[in-house]
């Protein structure tokens, strides 16, 4: 899980937009992470993104889920976080990576089941 300069990069990107979901991102728990971790977190609201009235507010903020890489070029891992959730153990970055093992490519999405 190391890069060739022995650091890990995590992102974590979450979309809320329309105010669809609750906004925890401002309630997350402060991450610990191994010696040459470092995390990144990106939230996309109403407050930096500019809604097209074409398209729905959840499937806008599917862009950011699905081009993620993108925007943010030059991270180990990219874990989308569902705007609704809570971060609320300092070890859950750390589990997700080290879920995916040595396969950086693996994708480990954290979401709410649907409904209906």
């Amino acid at each position: 899980m190391e890069n060739d300069n022995h650091q890990t990069k995590v992102c974590v990107i979450s979309a809320n937009l329309g105010g669809i979901d609750a906004d925890a991102m401002s309630l997350h728990v402060t991450q610990e992470l191994p010696v040459g971790w470092t995390v990144d977190h990106f939230h996309y609201d109403s407050s930096n993104v500019t809604l097209r009235t074409v398209i729905h507010p959840r499937m806008q903020a599917k862009l950011y889920k699905m081009y993620g890489w993108e925007l943010h070029p030059g991270y180990d891992y990219y874990i989308w976080l569902d705007a609704a959730f809570l971060i609320s153990s300092m070890f859950t970055v750390r589990w997700m990576v080290e879920s995916c093992g040595q396969k950086p490519d693996s994708h480990l999405p954290a979401s709410r089941p649907k409904h209906g």
